[in-house]
């Protein structure tokens, strides 16, 4: 089986707790973060959702 091109997806917050040998195999992919508007939506959502029970 021939698993050359197999690209598997490895999310991670800090690359210092993988494995060397694996870091050494691997290409990174920065992905950005959140935005200000996002992560406000993202926590007003739960306590709407709360709100409108009670």
């Amino acid at each position: 089986m021939d698993l050359s091109t197999l690209l598997p997806a490895v999310p991670a917050n800090r690359f210092d707790t993988l494995l060397p040998p694996l870091l050494i195999c691997m290409e990174v992919m920065r992905l950005s973060d959140y935005i200000l508007e996002e992560i406000i939506a993202m926590r007003r959502r739960p306590l709407i959702s709360k709100a409108l029970v009670n």
